[in-house]
């Protein structure tokens, strides 16, 4: 996959691998993943596959092509905004909440929990976390602003959102709570981006409300 990505976005998605083996390299038990067979072939299938296009276009074009591959689409971009695709620090915190609605508001409670649960097991993988985390900082410190991005964080925040209604199911109460709060915000708090249908926010507010208190009621009786 980085193979085929630094063939078709350039050289930012080589920056992949050294982020999931630093998010592993955190993890207790799997540290000596790195040193695997697995890592090495990964890396050597990558080159395999990006190496010779980037080697003929050096062979076509000469140093001209190192300086727009690397200084205009790559350096450029870090440096300064490129064709009016600027932002902030709270740019891409603002296209997770319309990319990622209604869910973008579990994403604190899952983090919380996820940390809560690690810290009880003292143990388990933090690959979710380090992972996401690493990307949405090396491209928010990126001058040039575009939502496409960040797309490597969508499925990681998805686990994490997904464990904690799991939890909420299984009866968990602090899930509990935080699905509830979380709804409650989705309700009242719609990205300007969007367009409101409060039907269907009726309707999702009375499905996850509905498995809340049967949920609470269950607990009651046991």
């Amino acid at each position: 996959a980085p193979g085929s990505a630094a063939l078709t976005r350039g050289p930012p998605p080589v920056f992949g691998p050294p982020a999931i083996a630093l998010a592993v390299r955190s993890d207790r038990k799997r540290g000596a993943w790195l040193g695997t067979r697995q890592l090495g072939g990964g890396l050597a299938a990558m080159v395999v596959i990006a190496l010779p296009w980037h080697l003929s276009s050096l062979l076509h074009y000469g140093p001209a092509f190192f300086d727009q591959y690397l200084g205009t689409m790559v350096i450029g971009r870090i440096g300064a905004s490129v064709e009016g695709h600027n932002g902030d620090l709270l740019t891409y915190v603002a296209f997770i909440r319309d990319q990622f609605f209604p869910w973008v508001y579990a994403i604190p409670f899952a983090l919380l929990l996820f940390a809560r649960d690690r810290w009880r097991a003292r143990d388990g993988s933090w690959l979710l976390v380090v992972f996401p985390a690493i990307v949405f900082i090396l491209y928010t410190l990126v001058q040039t602003k575009l939502v496409w991005y960040i797309l490597p964080v969508y499925p990681a925040l998805a686990v994490l959102v997904a464990a904690l209604l799991i939890k909420a199911v299984g009866g968990d109460r602090f899930a509990l709570a935080s699905v509830g709060l979380a709804v409650v915000a989705s309700i009242v708090s719609v990205p300007a981006a969007l367009d409101a249908s409060p039907p269907l926010l009726v309707l999702m507010l009375i499905g996850i409300s509905a498995l809340l208190l049967t949920r609470v009621g269950a607990l009651k009786g046991a």
